[in-house]
């Protein structure tokens, strides 16, 4: 059985994330073909036998929270003219995003980031490592660039709320 390609995005409210999500979009709208918004979470618990399991569902409701207020504040919402499909996934974020990514005519959109911990490679350097499809990894926009990305982001909130008014 085959599948349709997708544009899979690494979802994260860094400068960089936004970017990314922003990037996603176009190019899914561009292939005329669907967004799998991902953020993975990860729990690991510091005591064993403790009952865990409501620390993770309000680790899964953040996560699922960050998908909605990337969406708001990269786009104004989730656009209503591509298939978005937004998931909260449990695990590394570069395991995850390339899970999610496995088809070899999908394309995994991911913020360029330099923060990390020291000793630990960058989510997009192990996206890009491992990946099977191509990945593109986005810079966060200069400083020259955040006067004009505020106006594409009004510019595609407003055409939401347009779009929702018909």
């Amino acid at each position: 059985m085959t599948r349709n390609p997708r544009v899979v995005v690494g979802i994260d409210l860094s400068l960089a994330g936004l970017q990314a999500l922003r990037f996603a979009v176009a190019e899914a709208r561009r292939r005329g073909t669907s967004l799998r918004a991902i953020r993975a979470w990860q729990f690991g618990p510091a005591w064993y036998g403790l009952d865990v399991g409501p620390q993770a569902a309000g680790l899964a409701d953040e996560a699922a929270m960050t998908i909605v207020t990337a969406f708001q504040q990269a786009m104004g919402g989730v656009p209503s003219d591509i298939t978005v499909d937004a998931q909260a996934v449990e695990g590394p974020a570069a395991t995850v995003l390339v899970d999610q990514a496995s088809g070899v005519d999908d394309l995994l959109v991911v913020g360029r980031s330099g923060r990390h911990l020291p000793g630990s490679p960058r989510v997009d350097v192990r996206c890009l490592r491992t990946a099977s499809c191509p990945v593109v990894a986005v810079p966060a926009p200069v400083a020259s660039g955040v006067a004009a990305l505020r106006r594409d982001v009004v510019s595609e909130a407003e055409a939401l709320l347009r779009s929702s008014a018909d």
